[in-house]
C-alpha cells in the first residue's frame, strides 16, 4: 500500500512536470504562415519582425499594423488577458489603449493559435529625450492621471476584469509578498554565482518591509515602464499604453516603481502631482524602495527564456537572445 501511494505520488508529480515543460514548450511558427493571414479584411503586403517580449514576437504588417505572436503555449494566456482587458476598459481611460482584434491561424508545426494584432499607436517608447525635453512635466503628471483613472476604475468594470481575468493564468500571477518570495527561491538557486549571496540578504530585507505595507489590491498593469508607453510628443502630446498581457490585481506601488526605477525621484514626484493619495510621503517612500528591487524582479521573471546572465557588483546583464541585445540593470543603493 506504501509503495502503491509513492508510485501515484510520482506519477502526479511526473505530469505536472510535463505540463509544465509543455507550457513552456517555444511555439514555431514560419513568418510565410503570417503572411497568409488577412488583417482587417486586407492581404499582408509587407511584414517585419520588431523586438518582442518575454511573451510573444511581435511583427509590423502593411507599416500599419501590430501583430503578436505566442512564443510559449503559457503565452497564450498572456495574450487572451492581453485582448480582453484592453476590450474592457476602453472608453474609461484618458490615454490611448489599442483595439486588439484576433484572427485564428494553423500553423504547420504548432497547430491552431489565436493571435492578437491592432492597428499601431503613434509615436515611439518613451525615453529619455522625450522626459529631459518634457519641461513643463506633462507625460509623467499625465501619466499619475492614467493609473489614478485606473486604479479607480468603475466598480462595474473592476467586476468583470476580476471574473474575467482570474480565469487565464500566464504562469507569472504571484502575489505581491508570493512573488518576492519566488524571487528568492530563484536566487537561492543560484547561490554558488558570484555576488548572488548579496542578493539574497538584499531579497530577505525586501520580504521583511514589503510585507508591512498594506496589502489593498487595486487594478493594475503590472508592466508600467517606459517600453510600454507610447509617446507622440509634438503639439497634441499623444500618449498610449500597451501590453496588457500581465495585468492583475496587486498593491498600486507596483505601477509606480518601474518608472521610479528608470527615470528617477523627481519624475516619481511628477506623476504623484495628477495621482491624489493619502498620505504621499509614506507612498513616494514604498515606491522609492520598490524601485530599487526592479532588477531582481525583471531577472526572476526571464529566468526560463535563455536568458545569459552577469551578476555584477552593482549591475545585473541579461543576454537577451532572441532579441540581439543585451540589458543591464543597474543596482540601486
Amino acid at each position: 500500500m506504501e509503495f502503491s501511494g509513492k508510485c501515484i505520488i510520482s506519477n502526479i508529480i511526473l505530469t505536472h512536470n510535463l505540463i509544465v515543460a509543455k507550457e513552456m514548450d517555444p511555439i514555431e511558427i514560419d513568418i510565410t504562415e503570417i503572411k497568409q493571414l488577412k488583417i482587417d479584411g486586407k492581404k499582408i503586403s509587407s511584414i517585419v519582425e520588431k523586438r518582442g517580449g518575454w511573451d510573444s514576437r511581435v511583427f509590423l504588417a502593411n507599416e500599419k499594423f501590430i501583430i503578436k505572436v505566442p512564443r510559449y503555449h503559457q503565452s497564450i494566456s498572456s495574450l487572451k488577458k492581453e485582448r480582453l482587458v484592453c476590450q474592457l476598459i476602453n472608453g474609461e481611460l484618458s490615454l490611448k489603449i489599442p483595439d486588439i482584434k484576433f484572427v485564428p491561424m494553423d500553423s504547420k508545426k504548432s497547430g491552431e493559435i489565436e493571435i492578437n494584432y491592432y492597428e499601431m499607436l503613434k509615436g515611439n517608447e518613451l525615453s529619455p529625450e522625450d522626459v529631459v525635453s518634457d519641461s513643463y512635466h506633462t507625460i509623467p503628471v499625465r501619466l499619475g492621471i492614467f493609473l489614478s483613472e485606473l486604479h479607480n476604475i468603475s466598480r462595474e468594470t473592476r467586476h468583470l476584469l476580476e471574473i474575467k481575468t482570474g480565469e487565464l493564468d500566464n504562469g507569472r500571477g504571484e502575489g505581491d509578498i508570493t512573488l518576492w518570495r519566488s524571487v528568492l527561491e530563484y536566487f537561492e538557486s543560484q547561490r554558488n554565482l558570484e555576488n548572488v549571496p548579496g542578493y539574497i540578504q538584499v531579497i530577505e530585507e525586501a520580504i521583511s518591509k514589503l510585507s508591512k505595507i498594506n496589502d489593498e489590491k487595486v487594478p493594475s498593469h503590472a508592466d508600467f515602464m517606459s517600453n510600454n508607453i507610447i509617446c507622440q510628443w509634438n503639439e497634441k502630446g499623444s500618449i498610449g499604453i500597451i501590453d496588457w498581457g500581465d495585468f492583475s490585481f496587486r498593491n498600486r506601488i507596483y505601477d509606480f516603481a518601474g518608472l521610479c526605477y528608470e527615470y528617477g525621484i523627481n519624475f516619481l514626484d511628477n506623476m504623484l502631482m495628477g495621482y491624489p493619495i493619502q498620505n504621499s510621503s509614506r507612498f513616494r517612500e514604498e515606491v522609492r524602495y520598490l524601485s530599487s528591487l526592479v532588477p531582481f524582479n525583471t531577472v526572476y521573471f526571464s529566468r526560463n527564456l535563455r536568458r545569459k546572465v552577469k551578476f555584477g557588483k552593482d549591475f545585473i546583464d541579461l543576454n537577451l537572445d532572441d532579441t540581439g541585445r543585451t540589458e543591464r540593470l543597474n543596482l540601486i543603493a
